[in-house]
């Protein structure tokens, strides 16, 4: 338990939420957690679970990150599927002309010059979990610098010319560049998904953004986004601490009062 030393643990809870020290009471602040960051518990009171049961049920999130699972972002549906109308816009910071449209569960890409200039879509990160929320001390945004976030897309394009077709993905100020084909053949439709890249925000009030910089004016197709954190960071580190205290057959009130009473604050 040395790393628990220099802050209760109330104060940690609290900090790792991006909450004052003393927000919320350390019960508060466990369920505050699983509320904001684990599927399927957005609807619960922070007085649901008891402590020892929200870290159980962290413990069991953290397993499946890494391996298809961690905790989806994008929670606004139509932003990942594209079934009707979402938050994303145009990026196209040299005014080229890009325009896009959402139709059919895709949300098509119209580039609007033949020079290589940056055009693509992007989404604001406040959108994300609904990223900043109000308190008395001040917002916080679910996004977390330093936190590892993988992003995955579906990009298609049709007919397109030949060369080298190359896109970039940009992420709370990190980006990463992917080459997609070396087009010979331009009768031909480019099926790609994108699924390695990880992301460490530098950013909270960054923009996830997709584009591309060819000379081509074909449109391209982007679906099925998603972005998911794969690592929690404190909280982790914090949890595989308490594993101990908070094992999985620990559940009667005695175990909880003679292992925990003296540590967990009221």
């Amino acid at each position: 338990m040395a790393n628990l030393q220099g802050k209760t643990l109330t104060e940690r809870m609290n900090d790792i939420n991006g909450d004052g020290p003393h927000e919320f009471t350390f019960t508060e602040a466990c369920n505050r957690y699983v509320r904001t960051n684990i599927s399927w518990y957005s609807g619960i009171g922070y007085n649901k679970y008891t402590a020892k049961e929200a870290f159980n049920i962290m413990r069991g999130s953290m397993g499946d990150a890494g391996h298809g699972g961690g905790i989806e972002m994008l929670s606004t549906t139509n932003d990942r599927i594209f079934n009707g109308p979402n938050n994303w816009t145009v990026y196209d910071p040299t005014g080229a002309g890009c325009g896009i449209s959402t139709s059919i569960g895709t949300l098509f890409v119209i580039p609007a010059s033949a020079e290589p200039d940056k055009q693509g879509v992007q989404l604001k990160t406040q959108v994300m979990k609904g990223a900043f929320t109000s308190g008395p001390y001040g917002a916080k945004s679910d996004i977390r610098i330093g936190h590892t976030y993988r992003v995955m897309a579906d990009i298609e394009v049709t007919d397109p010319v030949t060369g080298e077709w190359t896109f970039t993905m940009e992420f709370g100020g990190d980006s990463q560049q992917f080459k997609i084909f070396d087009v010979v053949d331009t009768s031909c439709t480019l099926d790609f998904h994108i699924t390695d890249p990880s992301f460490t925000p530098s950013s909270t009030t960054s923009y996830l953004r997709i584009y591309e910089e060819s000379t081509s004016l074909v449109a391209w197709r982007l679906d099925n986004v998603s972005v998911k954190r794969i690592s929690v960071g404190e909280v982790e580190e914090l949890v595989s601490e308490m594993a101990g205290l908070f094992g999985s057959h620990e559940r009667t009130a005695t175990e909880s009062l003679n292992k925990v009473s003296v540590i967990i604050p009221a």
